[in-house]
C-alpha cells in the first residue's frame, strides 16, 4: 500500500506544507561540512552507561509520564488476527462497513501495557509499529481508528532507553487524534523534544542530555546527508523519512532550547500543557510551533545548532 494513502488515512495533509526545501539549510551544510564535527566517542560514552532492565525503563517512563501527563488509553490490535480475518474484513460494501468489522478486533489498554519488542540496536532505537488495514478508496471515513500493535525498542537498555520509551508513548498518544497534525514533516516534533525533556529530567547533571543530543545530531547529519548526495537515488518513502527528521529534529531543538531559557516554571509548564492538548485532541502540532512563531530559519540558527551539540 503506497505511503501517500497511509498519510491521507491518519490525517495528514500532505507534506512540506510551508515549503521547507532542505536544500535552503544553509547554516546546517556549513555545520555538516564542519572538519570540527566529531562523533567518534559516542559508543564509548553510550557504553558507559549503567545497563537497565526492561523493567526498569518501563516504570522510569511512566514514573516521568503520570508526573507530566494524563494520558488516554490506545488501540491495539494484532497483525495476524486482522490477516486472518482479511476475507471477512475485505468483503464489506462500503468504507464504514469495512472500518466497523476492523473496530470490532481492537482492544482498548493503557498504553503502558502495549507489548514491548526487543530489537538489534542502540537505546535511541526504538518505533512503535501500526497494522493498519485501509479501505484505500475510504481515506477519510470518520469511524476509522489508528491502533498499534507493540513497541519496539533497542535491546541495549539504558538511560537513554527511558527517553525512546516516553518518545514512542507521544506517538501513540498523538497520533490516535486523526488530524493531531496537518504537515507530515513536524510528526517527530514532539517525541524529540520529549526525549530531551526526559534526558534532564533523569541527570540534572546535563551529561544524559548531552548524549541525548549528540545522537540526534549525529542522526540528524546522516539523514541531510543521505538526501543532499544520494537524493535521485532514494525511494520517495525513504526520502520523506529521512525530510521528516531533518526538520522535526531542527524544530524539537529550538522548541526544546526556547523550553530551557524559561525561567519561570509556570512558562515551562506552558510547554507540556500544550502537549497535553494535542494528546487530548485540542490542537495540531502546528499550534504549537505556530504559537511561538517558530520557523525554520530560526531553528538552523548556527549559535543554536553548536549551543547544543558542542555543549
Amino acid at each position: 500500500m503506497s505511503n501517500n494513502i497511509t498519510l491521507k488515512y491518519e490525517g495528514y495533509q500532505g507534506i512540506a506544507l510551508d515549503r521547507f526545501n532542505i536544500f535552503s539549510l544553509r547554516n546546517l551544510s556549513i555545520l555538516y561540512n564542519s572538519p570540527a564535527r566529531d562523533f567518534s566517542n559516542l559508543d564509548s560514552k553510550l557504553n558507559e552507561l549503567p545497563r537497565l532492565s526492561l523493567e526498569e525503563v518501563k516504570s522510569l517512563a511512566q514514573e516521568f509520564c503520570r508526573k507530566y501527563f494524563s494520558s488516554h488509553n490506545i488501540f491495539v490490535a494484532s497483525s495476524a488476527t486482522l490477516q486472518e480475518n482479511q476475507h471477512y474484513i475485505s468483503c464489506s460494501k462500503s468504507g464504514e462497513e469495512f472500518y466497523q468489522k476492523v473496530n470490532s478486533f481492537l482492544k482498548e489498554i493503557s498504553p503502558f501495557a502495549i507489548d514491548i519488542n526487543l530489537i538489534e540496536g542502540h537505546a535511541m532505537v526504538g518505533y512503535i509499529y501500526k497494522p493498519l488495514f485501509i479501505f484505500p478508496n475510504c481515506l477519510d471515513t470518520k469511524n476509522r481508528k489508528v491502533y498499534y500493535e507493540y513497541m519496539a525498542l533497542g535491546k541495549d537498555l539504558n538511560l537513554l532507553s527511558v527517553g525512546t520509551f516516553v518518545h514512542e508513548f507521544a506517538h501513540s498518544q498523538q497520533e490516535q487524534n486523526i488530524g493531531y497534525c496537518a504537515d507530515y514533516l513536524n510528526k517527530e516534533v514532539i517525541s524529540i523534544f520529549l526525549e530531551k525533556v526526559v534526558a534532564l529530567e533523569l541527570d540534572p547533571s546535563g551529561e544524559l542530555l548531552k548524549l541525548s543530543e549528540r545522537m540526534r545530531f549525529l542522526d540528524l547529519f546522516y539523514k541531510y546527508g543521505r538526501i543532499i548526495s544520494r537524493g535521485n537515488t532514494l525511494t520517495t518513502e525513504e526520502k520523506n523519512d529521512d525530510l521528516v527528521y531533518v526538520k522535526s529534529i531542527l524544530i524539537a531543538e529550538k522548541l526544546f532550547d526556547m523550553y530551557q531559557k524559561e525561567r519561570k516554571p509556570k512558562n515551562k509548564d506552558k510547554y507540556i500543557s500544550d502537549i497535553q492538548s494535542v494528546f487530548d485532541g485540542q490542537q495540531t502540532v502546528e499550534d504549537i510551533i505556530g504559537r511561538r512563531n517558530i520557523n525554520i530559519h530560526q531553528c538552523q540558527d548556527l549559535l543554536l545548532l553548536k549551543r547544543h551539540l558542542d555543549h
